[in-house]
C-alpha cells in the first residue's frame, strides 16, 4: 500500500484548498456539460486513449490463474477489453491486476 502524500511533501509549495476546490469544481462542471453534448462514440475514444497501460502487455489474475495479456480499451457496457491469443473482454472486479 502507497501512503497518502499531500502536494506541498511532493512539491515543496503551500497551495490554497480553496482555490484549487473551485478550479476543480470549475473543470467537473465544464467536463460533465461536455459530456452531456456529446455522442458516446467520441466519449469512449476520449476514454480510452487517456487508458491506463493503454496497448500496453499487463498481469492480470483471474481464478488464481496468472496471465499476461495487453490492455486494448473498454467497451461502452464498462468492459475491460484485452488480447493475447484471443480478444477478451472482462466485467469489473472479474480480474485482479497484478503489478
Amino acid at each position: 500500500m502507497i501512503p497518502a502524500v499531500s502536494l506541498k511533501e511532493i512539491t515543496g509549495k503551500h497551495f490554497d484548498t480553496i482555490h484549487m476546490a473551485k478550479e476543480l469544481y470549475a473543470m467537473l462542471m465544464k467536463k460533465i456539460s461536455h459530456l452531456q453534448t456529446k455522442d458516446t462514440a467520441a466519449i469512449m475514444e476520449q476514454y480510452n486513449a487517456l487508458l491506463y497501460k493503454i496497448n500496453k502487455t499487463v498481469t492480470l489474475k483471474k481464478n488464481g490463474a496468472i496471465f499476461e495479456t495487453v490492455i486494448k480499451g473498454v467497451s461502452a457496457r464498462g468492459r475491460l477489453i484485452t488480447v493475447d491469443a484471443i480478444e477478451r473482454e472482462f466485467e469489473f472486479g472479474e480480474v485482479e491486476w497484478i503489478l
